[in-house]
């Protein structure tokens, strides 16, 4: 009986010490999950802080850009009525008052017309047409580098030798900087936007052993 007892003791200390030991891997789940949630809430958080700047500044370009339709087109109306007055009281082409009238009308309604284009983000620029790039393993290389004059959006597209390939853009402007970062593997088409202000783009991959090579499109719509 004696012998049994003690080894039913040496059971329930065996339980014991397994219980203890899956009670701080349990622990240990918990806290790293805890710590994965808190990360992914701060990213998210950080993204959806960075959307409604990004909204803030594309939503006060428009009512610029309206305000400035709205000037431009009460300026037309005003040489409209100029140029009409004059027409009804000249009956020849060649002077010079007509002329500039003419002109001057001609470019406001050009001026009227890419505004209206930029607010509806009908115009673009290509960037870069199929240019490759070749780097080695863990590298980074810069695609384009410029300044854009308006608020839009880049469409890249670009197909890659590697899985682990990735675009970053980054973006200085009047209310600080931001970045883009879009993993596109073996190749991808997708669209970043981008505000008033320097654009850099870059290709990289995190392949640590063997490098990659790239080859991109990208279009500036504004």
């Amino acid at each position: 009986m004696a012998e049994k007892k003690v080894v039913d003791k040496k059971i329930a200390i065996g339980l014991g010490i397994f219980c203890l030991g899956l009670l701080a891997v349990l622990v240990g789940v918990i806290e790293n999950y805890t710590a994965t949630i808190s990360t992914k809430d701060n990213q998210i958080q950080t993204l959806t802080n960075q959307k409604n700047q990004l909204q803030t500044w594309l939503d006060a370009n428009i009512t610029d850009y309206e305000s400035r339709i709205i000037d431009l087109q009460n300026q037309m109306n005003s040489l409209n009525a100029t140029y009409w007055d004059y027409v009804a009281t000249h009956s020849h082409h060649s002077d010079s008052e007509y002329v500039m009238l003419e002109s001057a009308y001609k470019s406001l309604d050009k001026e009227v017309s890419d505004l209206r284009a930029i607010v509806k983000l009908e115009k673009s620029t290509t960037i870069v047409s199929n240019q490759t790039v070749n780097q080695g393993a863990q590298e980074e290389t810069v695609i384009s580098t410029g300044h854009c004059d308006y608020a839009g959006y880049m469409q890249i597209s670009c197909t890659t030798t590697t899985s682990t390939g990735y675009v970053k853009m980054v973006v200085t402007c009047d209310y600080g900087r931001y970045t883009w970062l879009e993993e596109v593997g073996t190749g991808k088409t997708f669209v970043a936007p981008v505000l008033p202000g320097r654009v850099e783009i870059y290709f990289g991959n995190t392949d640590p052993s063997t490098g990659a090579s790239a080859t991109f499109t990208i279009t500036y719509f504004y």
